[in-house]
């Protein structure tokens, strides 16, 4: 059982959830869109089960790490709306899969983005041209079909 589901109503106000490295097991419980207060994500190291979620809603978030996480799916198109968002990490899970999707470019913070050891696949050009830092070194992988690139 996934802890956040134990969360009572007051906790939708919470701004930090660092859960990383706990144990966790399970998939998002279906009330976790309902955080949209959170400014920073880190479950990390956890079994978590199931799809990447959904997260529109969530305009504050500046950190999302969900590397090592055992998650699978594809990365939700509306991640591309998370303006706020500084640092992405879903490396290391080797079942998420998919086409990048092209929202993404729309994420005029970013400045860290780590998708390591995963299947996903696409062009990757437009959303290195709008980051504020190089981060190329932390995107080419033997898992990952990336076009538009050398390295």
């Amino acid at each position: 059982m996934f802890v956040v589901q134990g969360f009572s109503n007051s906790a939708v106000s919470t701004e930090h959830l660092f859960l990383g490295d706990n144990r966790l097991e399970g998939s998002f419980p279906a009330n976790f869109g309902e955080f949209t207060t959170l400014k920073s994500i880190h479950l990390y190291q956890n079994t978590l089960t199931g799809s990447l979620p959904n997260l529109s809603g969530f305009a504050v978030l500046k950190e999302l790490h969900l590397y090592f996480a055992w998650l699978t799916g594809t990365i939700p198109s509306d991640w591309g709306e998370l303006g706020q968002i500084e640092s992405l990490d879903v490396s290391h899970n080797i079942a998420l899969s998919g086409i990048l999707p092209p929202t993404l470019k729309l994420l005029p913070n970013l400045q860290y983005l780590d998708l390591r050891n995963t299947r996903l696949s696409g062009a990757l050009p437009d959303l290195i041209d709008n980051m504020t830092e190089s981060i190329g070194k932390w995107i080419p992988s033997c898992t990952n079909n990336y076009t538009g690139l050398s390295f």
